[in-house]
């Protein structure tokens, strides 16, 4: 009787030394995702961009857009941004990202508040 191993994601009875190809069909099927993702994103980048950032209450009003013709150009558009704002307010661009940085990853307070008042 000769020795036989299990495949263990599809059960076949593999010969010693055999290579089971239930795989492939997912590889396959993985590298068309994979590829259909990378299509996705690089359209995405190369796709013309539009953002408006405005500020209406509080003492002045604020308006900006920026209009790209990709992805990477409005972030050149976002990085003028950030250093016309650095040098109105007398400080460096890092200190702004930082300041940013820490907006961003604080939660929200005034959500926290709005929701204490309901």
């Amino acid at each position: 009787m000769a020795k036989y191993r299990t495949c263990e994601k599809c059960g076949a009875a593999l010969d010693h030394g055999e290579i089971c190809d239930c795989g492939k069909g997912e590889k396959a099927r993985k590298s068309v995702a994979y590829e259909a993702n990378r299509a996705a994103i690089r359209e995405a980048v190369e796709a013309e961009v539009y953002i408006t950032l405005e500020k209406r209450k509080g003492s002045e009003t604020f308006k900006r857009e920026i209009r790209a013709s990709s992805a990477s150009a409005a972030l050149n558009g976002l990085a003028v941004l950030l250093k016309e704002c650095a040098k109105v307010v007398g400080v460096n661009a890092v200190e702004v990202l930082a300041l940013l940085a820490t907006v961003l990853t604080v939660p929200d307070i005034q959500g926290g508040e709005a929701e204490e008042r309901r």
